[in-house]
């Protein structure tokens, strides 16, 4: 499973209809092809409404960093300089 990989997973929790969540997704697909040894993933919030995980995301786009089982960082906005810090840092 993603959540329990002992390499870093990063989750971008977005919305179609969210304007922040259009403008930052190109930065993750390019964050994704730059550090290909991480495993990077956006999951629609519409989408998979019902599940406990997204149920816990108040705003979007929010992202959600796990590494070893644990959550190591954690963040709503469409900042590319906190994208780019928490990746490094949990690298």
């Amino acid at each position: 499973m993603l959540a329990d990989s002992k390499q870093l997973t990063v989750v971008m929790f977005s919305a179609f209809w969210s304007g922040t969540c259009r403008a930052i997704t190109p930065v993750f697909e390019r964050f994704a092809n730059t550090y290909s040894h991480v495993t990077f993933c956006n999951v629609d919030i519409d989408e998979l409404e019902s599940h406990p995980v997204v149920r816990t995301v108040q705003s979007v786009p929010h992202f959600r960093f796990r590494k070893n089982g644990a959550t190591v960082a954690d963040f709503s906005g469409a900042n590319e300089g906190a994208l780019k810090s928490a990746i490094e840092a949990n690298i």
